[in-house]
């Protein structure tokens, strides 16, 4: 069971946070300063954290077991945040442009649903196999 959470986080938690790395590596390389609230502020963590819970949706309503209620708590968290994260990321490239003190916002709102969508989906994935 560890097995299965260790390749998930790595395959799905880890792989998916490419473009993030990507960014701050070229700003870094380029001699820009890059802080964790300009690299999270553009909205691709929100896109991450989606394809995080679709992923993890994935391990648990493919398995075998009957739908508890903590199959069903961490289930509905993941299509939470897959549902938040896809209409807060429609409307954060216009947030952006409206509002230039909203990158906060935008960094800590977007970290905020990435821990929830890493906690549920970890659950997802491990009562998926059980």
């Amino acid at each position: 069971m560890e097995a299965h959470l260790i390749r998930w986080v790595i395959f799905s938690v880890i792989i998916t946070l490419t473009p993030l790395s990507y960014n701050f590596l070229r700003n870094l390389s380029r001699g820009k300063a890059t802080s964790l609230v300009k690299l999270v502020s553009n909205g691709e963590l929100l896109l991450i954290s989606g394809a995080i819970s679709a992923g993890a949706l994935g391990h648990l309503f493919g398995s075998e077991g009957t739908m508890g209620l903590a199959e069903i708590l961490s289930g509905g968290g993941c299509v939470w945040v897959l549902m938040i994260a896809t209409y807060w990321f429609a409307d954060v490239s216009e947030l952006r442009k409206l509002n230039e003190g909203a990158e906060k916002t935008i960094a800590v709102g977007s970290l905020i649903i990435f821990i929830f969508a890493v906690t549920t989906g970890s659950f997802c994935v491990l009562l998926g196999q059980m």
